[in-house]
């Protein structure tokens, strides 16, 4: 794991949820989780000198609504990206007609099975 991504991802999604400053973060992370973090413990995990601990770290990734392997660097899709995409596929999905929809089904199991390697 590369600690110095984990530190950018945290940074980068504290700037991401509009906060300047880690004060900002520290307060509003309290009001919604109910949880107190030190000011040298966010910097520490900003800078990827430290790892927060598994119940922090769940927390952190409900907070910026992301997984927790996107906050660790083992995936580059954020949750919300996943989201977005999954419901627009199922809006143009349920626009389909019956037939249309095992169509869809049947070609999408051909991409993912059906193909020689």
């Amino acid at each position: 794991m590369d600690r110095n991504l984990v530190g950018l991802r945290f940074k980068g999604l504290r700037i991401k949820k509009g906060f300047e400053t880690q004060i900002e973060l520290i307060n509003d992370f309290k009001n919604v989780t109910g949880i107190e973090l030190k000011k040298s413990a966010v910097s520490m995990y900003e800078s990827g000198q430290r790892l927060p601990e598994h119940d922090l770290l769940i927390a952190f990734a409900d907070y910026f609504n992301v997984t927790t392997d996107y906050l660790y660097g083992r995936s580059d899709v954020e949750l919300s990206v996943v989201k977005s995409t999954l419901n627009n596929l199922s809006m143009l999905f349920e626009k389909l007609s019956e037939e249309d929809k095992k169509e869809a089904i049947r070609y999408m199991e051909y991409l993912n099975f059906g193909r020689k390697e």
